[in-house]
């Protein structure tokens, strides 16, 4: 079953960080909210889109699990309500969703996280440590997953994280490689494709054949020659040369 991984936690705790690990790991869709509302805001300054950003994140999420493809959104999620934005979205795909709240619980170890790290995307202003602690976030303890980064490092965060959903996430690889329209996946090896053998027609059909045809349609093609038998004959010309006629 595809997968929507939905994070949440307050500003510095590494979910973006992991979110990055998750997704090289797993070729599931990184969606950042924080790219989201940064683009914009730069289309239009000064209007407060937090809550535009998020439905559009949503938004997106359906549309990359309906076409098959595993997602992780990556925000804050401070809410119930919001909470229930990612599980509507993944719901309206027929899909799964997976919640993951990230958090520390170290607040030297987070603090020093927030004041220390440097913005990646162009215009982005980061919070200050008084802008996490004013923060509006409530708990979510009824996640699926709830990741403690101050004993866990991003990589074993983001192999736990894989480790729960690896069988959906292995799903939706193989169905993004090999369905169709109708559904189905492309068969493991060439000699699971049924084939005909190739049949000469028009000019060629009473013509012997030379060279074997190619088993597979995933055969390498090999050259194939048709040739009738040719009588021939044998005439002098005025130069004295020997030429052939062949019919």
């Amino acid at each position: 079953m595809i997968t929507l991984v939905s994070l949440g936690g307050l500003p510095g705790v590494g979910k973006s960080t992991v979110a990055r690990m998750l997704a090289q790991r797993t070729a599931a869709h990184w969606i950042r909210v924080d790219t989201i509302e940064q683009a914009l805001r730069d289309d239009r300054p000064g209007v407060d889109v937090a809550g535009t950003g998020y439905l559009v994140a949503a938004r997106l999420a359906t549309d990359t699990l309906r076409i098959g493809q595993n997602a992780i959104t990556d925000c804050v999620n401070p809410w119930s309500e919001t909470r229930a934005m990612f599980r509507d979205a993944a719901a309206r795909a027929g899909a799964r969703c997976l919640e993951v709240e990230i958090l520390c619980s170290d607040p030297a170890q987070h603090r020093h996280r927030v004041e220390s790290r440097r913005p990646d995307i162009p215009g982005h202003t980061l919070p200050a440590w008084t802008d996490v602690l004013a923060r509006d976030y409530r708990p979510w303890p009824g996640a699926d997953l709830r990741l403690d980064t101050a004993t866990l490092s991003p990589d074993e965060a983001a192999s736990r994280i894989a480790a729960v959903s690896r069988p959906d996430l292995r799903a939706g690889r193989l169905c993004r490689r090999g369905s169709r329209a109708g559904g189905g996946s492309v068969p493991s090896s060439p000699t699971a494709i049924p084939h005909r053998r190739a049949t000469p027609t028009g000019h060629a059909a009473g013509l012997r054949q030379e060279g074997p045809v190619p088993h597979s349609p995933l055969a390498p093609p090999r050259p194939v020659h048709y040739h009738r038998p040719r009588s021939v004959t044998r005439f002098r010309v005025p130069s004295g040369g020997c030429k052939c006629r062949f019919w």
